[in-house]
């Protein structure tokens, strides 16, 4: 997505209350987290991502690590990715309906 527009974003951003329009070159997308209470600790996972996964000493606190893992286990995920694709590719937004 680095250097495209993305049109959809801005209304997707719009239709979900209390979300903000997202910046100029990033388009939503929303996931599932789960969240369980393990002794002291908060363990926090993504649904749909594998290995997207984290814990905290409050509820506050899983949440904000598992959008830190969120951000680096996608930014892995892409720079893996980019590394093995060829010159002649075509890449382009995939957008998911609700």
């Amino acid at each position: 997505m680095e250097g495209q527009d993305c049109p959809q974003s801005a209304a997707i951003g719009e239709a979900i209350q209390g979300c903000p329009a997202p910046e100029e070159g990033y388009c939503w997308a929303m996931f599932t987290a789960v969240y369980q209470k393990c002794g002291g600790w908060w363990a926090a996972y993504v649904e749909e991502i594998p290995g997207v996964n984290t814990q905290g000493t409050t509820l506050e606190e899983a949440r904000e690590n598992l959008q830190e893992a969120l951000q680096m286990v996608l930014a892995a995920n892409r720079e893996l990715a980019r590394r093995q694709e060829p010159a002649d590719c075509i890449r382009e937004p995939v957008v998911m309906p609700a």
